[in-house]
C-alpha cells in the first residue's frame, strides 16, 4: 500500500541522517514498525498487509596478503596510529596520480584515552580530485550534514564490515563501534565503491628487536 511506500522510505531516510551503519538493519526494523504505525495513524483494529523490499546479499571478499596503504602512505598512517586509541584504516586502493596531503588527529582536550578524529586527505593535480577520510567519532552535525536528505544507493563493502553509499559519501560504522567516513570530490560511485572496499586496517608496528 501506498502509505507503506511511504513510511517505510521516510524512516530509511531517518536513520540514514542519524548516522546508521547499516540500511539492512534500518530498513529491516522500519518494515517491523511499520504495522504499528500504520494502525495508530488509521485509528483502526486491522493493520494493513506490508511486504518488505528483498534483503540484497551483502558480498564481502577477504583481503590477501600484507597491507599497503596507497600512495605510499603506509608510513604517515602507521605514526597516526601510535597516537590514536582506535583502530584507523587505510585505502589499499585509489586511482592513478594520488598523494597523501594531509593526515592529523584531533585527541580530546579532557582524556587522552577518548576517541578523538582522524583526518586524512589525499589529492590528485591532474584531473583534480579528492580522497577525503574521517574515522574516530566525528561530531553527530557533521554526520548528519553529509546525508540530510537522502537516501542511501546502496549497501557496499568497507573492508570487511558493510557501508551505506551516498553519491559522494561511504557512511561506516566498524565492529568495534567508530565512524568511518569517505568522502569523494570529482571521483565516480564506482570508485567510492572500490576505495571502501580496498580499505584495511594499519598495520600494526612490531615491538623493537632486542638488542
Amino acid at each position: 500500500m501506498l502509505i507503506d511506500s511511504i513510511l517505510y522510505r521516510s524512516f530509511c531516510v531517518i536513520v540514514a541522517a542519524a548516522g546508521s551503519n547499516s540500511r539492512f538493519l534500518s530498513c529491516i526494523v522500519g518494515a517491523s514498525l511499520l504495522p504499528v504505525l500504520a494502525l495508530a495513524c488509521s485509528g483502526s483494529g486491522t493493520a494493513p498487509t506490508f511486504t518488505p523490499e528483498p534483503t540484497p546479499t551483502l558480498v564481502i571478499v577477504p583481503f590477501e596478503g600484507p597491507v599497503v596503504c596507497a600512495a605510499a602512505s603506509t608510513d604517515r598512517f602507521t605514526a597516526a596510529q601510535e597516537g590514536d586509541v582506535f583502530r584507523l584504516y587505510c585505502p589499499t586502493y585509489l586511482p592513478e596520480g594520488f598523494a597523501l596531503t594531509d593526515i592529523k588527529s584531533d585527541l580530546p582536550v579532557v582524556s587522552s584515552t577518548e576517541a578523538g578524529v582522524t583526518r586524512a586527505v589525499f589529492s590528485r593535480a591532474e584531473p583534480a580530485a579528492e580522497v577525503m577520510l574521517v574515522q574516530g567519532r566525528p561530531a553527530f552535525t557533521e554526520l548528519t550534514e553529509l546525508v540530510r536528505g537522502k537516501e542511501p544507493l546502496e549497501v557496499v563493502p568497507y573492508s570487511d564490515f558493510p557501508a551505506d553509499l551516498f553519491a559522494a559519501v561511504a557512511l561506516a560504522r566498524s565492529p568495534d563501534g567508530y565512524t568511518h567516513i569517505i568522502i569523494i570530490e570529482d571521483l565516480s560511485t564506482e570508485e567510492l565503491t572500490r576505495i571502501a572496499a580496498g580499505m584495511q586496517p594499519v598495520p600494526e608496528v612490531g615491538p623493537s628487536p632486542t638488542p
